[in-house]
């Protein structure tokens, strides 16, 4: 199925739409009192080289304009496990605080 909202897209306005989506479901989680908003992360590329970098700058790009509406709303963002995405989780562990963002397990995967 196609998306226009899609936060980790290589189309510029499909990624900003789905950095709007993210933020209303922050302000929403905010108001219902939860803490927490859980991400689903694509895999880095394998091969090094540009399409890698280009994936790493879009997750960056997403993640620090997420970063403070989340911190403004107290809500962590929570990316959840999935089948070979550890690694690419732990990468964004190392450039981000636990204060901004958690691991959700979900031990079905």
């Amino acid at each position: 199925m196609p998306t226009e909202k899609n936060w980790t897209s290589e189309l510029e306005y499909e990624r900003s739409a789905g950095i709007a989506l993210v933020e209303n479901r922050i302000e929403m989680v905010a108001r219902l009192g939860g803490d927490v908003v859980i991400m689903h992360l694509p895999c880095e590329p394998q091969e090094p080289g540009a399409e890698r970098q280009a994936f790493w700058n879009r997750t960056r790009a997403t993640l620090d304009a997420l970063e403070p509406t989340a911190r403004r709303h107290g809500v962590r963002l929570a990316l959840e496990n999935g089948w070979g995405v550890f690694e690419t989780i732990v990468q964004v562990f190392e450039l981000y605080g636990p204060d901004c963002i958690g691991l959700c397990y979900d031990s079905g995967h």
